[in-house]
């Protein structure tokens, strides 16, 4: 009997061992199904965060070439054109207003809108189609009136002492035609429309009451405006109205010969 009781307790014992075994068999191999169960969920969030990250930064339709180009200036603030072969870059002249209907223009190779801001082209009208001039801008030039003249520009404005019909002319090199007209007088024209003709003495229009006339070895002018014979004077150029004949040297009759005073 007691072989048999040690005997069994000794089984009992083995069978106790066989379990203890296999359990902790299981519990080793807990650990590692749980860390990589861990990281198959890291890697599916970082996936998931991945994109979204990518839904936000690109749109349908658009690359990410696209939206490199889109970000390198404020569109809303600044555009493109293209003028003369060339491309520029343009804001509002009025920084404060994007209503604004003139703009500033600086050239542009691409990029980023430049710091500095020095315009070569002024441009006006609307955004999608403006009018651009390397002198002022358009909208402004065109209450001017302008002509080339021997291959000079002339910014030209009723004349303040001519007769009807003459203008004076200033010589136009860009910028604020206004702060072209005034001082000197660089041409007195007279006539109407792209027919005028001009002077750097006086109006030509003033030639219609003066004539000049070759006596002996001299050129006098006439006032042929004066009541009775024409009195002459010497002739050493300039405008007539500079001239006086109260003392004249000739007497020029409306026909016949001219005769001394």
């Amino acid at each position: 009997m007691a072989k048999t009781s040690i005997i069994t307790v000794a089984l009992l014992l083995t069978g106790c061992s066989a379990q203890g075994g296999s359990d902790v068999s299981e519990l080793d191999s807990r650990p590692v199904a749980t860390s990589e169960r861990a990281e198959e969920s890291r890697e599916s969030e970082n996936t998931a965060v991945s994109s979204l990250g990518n839904a936000a930064t690109v749109s349908p339709g658009q690359s990410e070439s696209d939206l490199a180009v889109d970000s390198l200036y404020d569109t809303d603030r600044y555009f493109e054109v293209r003028d003369g072969g060339s491309d520029y870059i343009c804001q509002s002249r009025n920084r404060l207003s994007s209503l604004d209907r003139q703009y500033d223009c600086v050239r542009y190779i691409g990029g980023a809108a430049p710091f500095r801001w020095s315009p070569v082209l002024f441009c006006s009208g609307q955004r999608t189609m403006p009018s651009c001039s390397s002198n002022w801008y358009p909208d402004e030039l065109e209450l001017h009136e302008f002509f080339t003249i021997n291959g000079v520009t002339y910014i030209c404005r009723s004349a303040t002492l001519g007769s009807w019909g003459d203008s004076d002319c200033y010589r136009y090199m860009g910028g604020d035609p206004w702060m072209s007209i005034g001082g000197w007088v660089d041409l007195y024209c007279s006539g109407s429309g792209y027919s005028m003709s001009c002077s750097a003495d006086d109006y030509p229009s003033v030639w219609e009451d003066y004539s000049v006339f070759r006596i002996g070895m001299w050129d006098y002018v006439c006032d042929e405006s004066a009541w009775g014979d024409a009195p002459c004077v010497r002739y050493r150029g300039g405008s007539p109205s500079q001239y006086s004949f109260w003392n004249p040297d000739y007497y020029c009759p409306r026909f016949g010969s001219c005769y001394q005073n």
